[in-house]
């Protein structure tokens, strides 16, 4: 689940992702999506790199990443809905979390709205608009980007 917060990728990617999907030297995942049958680049972030680092261990490129998962025919959202539950999370939580939770923090971080949308593999960066919820921070920064105007009150009071 963490995984997916840092790459977006989708629960049906993640069950199908193969270490052929890898490219481990540039720590880039390059996937034709289930869902959209679009290719996908994502660059993958120090922490997420962390969570699935081989070692020294080699795996043969048609073993999959998460083995676990890529096996299971359980809902797994149950499994989410649980640790959500003891962790003290009341919010309804699945898969799509990560991914919304990804698009978030892109957003917020970068504000682009561009690389946001081909990381998601959106066609149009208007579903990525739909998609992601505007963040009361970024409205806040969007105001603040306005340049302040200086103005100098007369010795008549008058502005």
């Amino acid at each position: 689940f963490l995984f997916a917060c840092y790459t977006g990728l989708r629960i049906s990617d993640l069950k199908s992702l193969k270490w052929a999907d890898i490219n481990q030297e540039k720590s880039l995942i390059l996937k034709a999506q289930k869902k959209t049958g679009r290719m996908v680049s994502i660059n993958i972030h120090p922490t997420a790199w962390k969570m699935i680092d081989p070692g020294d261990r080699i795996h043969r490129s048609t073993e999959p990443v998460f083995p676990k998962l890529a096996t299971t025919h359980t809902t797994t959202n149950k499994i989410l809905q649980q640790w959500a539950y003891r962790a003290g999370i009341s919010k309804n939580i699945g898969w799509h979390t990560a991914r919304k939770t990804f698009a978030t923090q892109l957003l917020h971080y970068s504000g682009d709205y561009s690389a946001t949308s081909k990381l998601l593999g959106h066609s149009d960066v208007k579903i990525t608009q739909r998609y992601a919820e505007v963040l009361s921070s970024e409205k806040e920064r969007a105001i603040r980007s306005i340049p302040e105007l200086k103005i100098e009150q007369f010795k008549s009071g008058r502005t």
